[in-house]
């Protein structure tokens, strides 16, 4: 992936500009304004909420949150966006808050959504605002009381010089990016896999040592708590707030809004180890939640969003260090081994309480207290609690050593990637050679049908009551929705809905053969997904084919994925029935969709009440699960069997 050899362009000369230096002879410099005119459009409010973030960009919003019926409220207010066209935040682009919209959509009022003018291509741009060096031309330009507030305002915007090469090689630029874009983030995603499955084998060996000791002759006594069970005969078991002080330390919110500190949020820790760097905040600027005081030997425990089972362990010195008030800090006493807690409250028996104990839906939580009354079992002596903890880190030294290659790794991609970027889009670098991908051959149909069911059943295997009928109407929704050319379904009209038995023959019989999924018949009917010994292995395929797609399809999954068997029937048959007058190119009203469905399509469709039905059909407008008129319109179906 890093071997071509680039070189530099034959000729450059002076930009002008001191932040850009030299840049190959025929390019030129334009203030924005002659690439880009500003879009201040609103008043479409059926069209989905954009974002913009700091880390991908823009992409659509998910709005299943608590807000959700406010922001619904003020649609009229957004402004219009059109796909491909650039938005950024005026508060953030500093930061490099700036992106590509990836479709028709709505951005917040206070964002400023600018349309690319002939032989302007949007992408080039995108990777050049997010350069180091333009976003401290960005700072340069915006306004504002303090640093961290500034605003970078449309008059500001357009003034600002960036360098132009020609149209033609500005794409030549975009695609030879996003083409190495994708092998990179692969690249980490692979590593990142190898640094979970590298802690599931750590956590393995820490929850023997710290719940049976490491004396293999050790008597045991029973604990009295049926998830602990038994436990080495002269430990002792408590509540955990006897053996450790809880949440101490906060700031005041009388703390000077000045005092700069590095701040981990729940989001950026695994078990046992840190996903992001801590990232350093002011407190004028700093998130309300950004409260805990931490120090050494301190142990923070994430008690919101309990399902993320992040720990993590305070092993030195701290300068200035607060986690998110989603943590509880758990700071051990003179007469406990912190690194042995530390090892205690990672164990898996642990953790699974903590998530057993916590409530709500979205964003599980478990309160101090409640926390606090866990028991946990450990040996007085704090000379073995020490015989254990250095045990411990003998045997994990390794396994330890294998995870910072695998991180640094992904730090150096990374530090790569960013250099990458700038060498490209400042003309460093000649990749006009290097534009055009080679020609892949044509995938496989059967194959790619496997690869998006295997993708499916990875995401949903743990949904309760999840089968083959749902799996069917899933892949029938990713492929029209998102125009997923390689599937080619040939739906029939049956009694479950849209369904493809041949497709379906064959995608279960491809995942068997691949061995990442065995199909199973349960005794009560229907099938179940057993992983095979290559489960996963698809990922790399998918990402291949529709890695372009991810976001639109991820949006999607988390829409199918609460739905059980009818729910996902409904939706898929409206969607079927809409789609198909789209490709024949009739007038369609909801009356008539539902007439449709229920006199058209299969005499069991009658069951689901009318109301059900029109009730799907403002859901999946809200939703913009509206289809396209893509792929073949369905058949009747010859004996109603599914």
């Amino acid at each position: 992936m890093m071997s071509t050899v680039l070189k530099p362009y034959p000729e450059y000369r002076p930009s002008g500009l001191p932040w850009l230096g030299t840049i190959p002879s025929h390019w030129e410099v334009r203030r924005n304004g002659r690439l880009f005119a500003q879009r201040n459009q609103t008043g479409y409010p059926d069209l989905p909420i954009l974002e913009v973030s700091l880390k991908t960009g823009v992409r659509i919003r998910d709005l299943e949150n608590a807000k959700r019926k406010q922001v619904m409220s003020e649609r009229e207010k957004y402004k219009r966006a059109v796909k491909g066209e650039i938005a950024y935040n005026m508060m953030r682009m500093w930061q490099g808050a700036v992106g590509v919209a990836p479709a028709d959509g709505l951005i917040s009022p206070a964002y400023v959504v600018a349309r690319p003018l002939e032989g302007t291509d949007s992408r080039y741009f995108a990777y050049l605002f997010r350069t180091g060096a333009y976003m401290s031309e960005v700072n340069k330009y915006s306004h504002g009381i303090v640093t961290d507030r500034n605003r970078l305002y449309w008059d500001e915007f357009k003034q600002m010089p960036s360098p132009f090469p020609p149209p033609e090689e500005q794409k030549a630029i975009a695609e030879y990016l996003d083409r190495k874009d994708m092998e990179i983030r692969e690249f980490i995603r692979n590593k990142r896999r190898l640094v979970a499955l590298l802690n599931e084998r750590k956590l393995a060996l820490v929850n023997e040592a710290v719940t049976r000791g490491i004396d293999p002759h050790v008597r045991f006594k029973p604990s009295g708590i049926d998830w602990i069970g038994e436990i080495p005969a002269h430990w002792e078991i408590r509540p955990l707030k006897h053996w450790v002080r809880i949440n101490e330390k906060t700031l005041p919110e009388t703390t000077d809004p000045e005092f700069q500190f590095n701040y981990i949020d729940i989001g950026s820790v695994g078990t046992g180890f840190l996903i992001d760097p801590p990232e350093k905040m002011r407190f004028g600027s700093s998130p309300s939640r950004a409260r805990r005081i931490l120090s050494k030997n301190d142990i923070i425990l994430s008690t919101v969003r309990t399902y993320l089972k992040a720990v993590y362990f305070i092993d030195n010195e701290t300068d200035s260090l607060i986690a998110s008030t989603g943590f509880a800090v758990l700071t051990p006493p003179e007469t406990m081994v912190p690194k042995f807690l530390s090892f205690v409250i990672q164990n898996n028996r642990f953790i699974e309480r903590v998530t057993a104990y916590s409530t709500g839906v979205n964003y599980p939580a478990i309160t101090a207290s409640c926390l606090g009354s866990l028991h946990v079992a450990i040996p007085i002596s704090k000379e073995e609690q020490r015989i254990i903890a250095n045990h411990i880190e003998e045997k994990i030294a390794s396994i330890n050593t294998a995870i910072q290659r695998a991180e640094r790794e992904i730090e150096l991609i990374e530090e790569y990637h960013t250099t990458m970027i700038c060498d490209a889009v400042f003309g460093r670098l000649d990749v006009r050679h290097l534009a055009k991908p080679e020609k892949r051959r044509k995938p496989n149909v059967h194959f790619c049908r496997s690869v998006l069911a295997a993708e499916i059943v990875d995401r949903h295997r743990d949904t309760p009551r999840f089968g083959w009928i749902k799996l069917q109407k899933a892949i029938l929704l990713a492929e029209r929705h998102l125009e997923l050319e390689e599937i080619q379904s040939r739906p029939v009209r049956a009694a479950a809905g849209p369904f493809d038995n041949a497709m379906m023959r064959s995608v279960h019989a491809q995942m068997k053969h691949s061995k990442w999924f065995e199909p199973q018949r349960q005794e009560g009917g229907g099938i179940a997904y057993l992983p095979m010994e290559k489960c996963g292995a698809h990922r790399d395929y998918f990402d291949r084919y529709w890695g372009d797609r991810k976001t639109s399809f991820d949006r999607l999954m988390e829409l199918i994925h609460p739905m059980k068997t009818e729910q996902i029937e409904i939706v898929a048959t409206l969607y079927a029935a809409w789609n198909d007058f789209l490709i024949q190119g009739e007038t369609m009203d909801d009356d008539r969709l539902v007439d449709e469905v229920l006199n058209r399509w299969d005499a069991s469709k009658k069951r689901i009440s009318e109301d059900r039905w029109r009730t799907a059909i403002d859901w999946m407008r809200e939703k913009n699960l509206v289809p396209k008129g893509y792929g073949r319109a369905t058949e009747r179906s010859q004996d109603g069997d599914c």
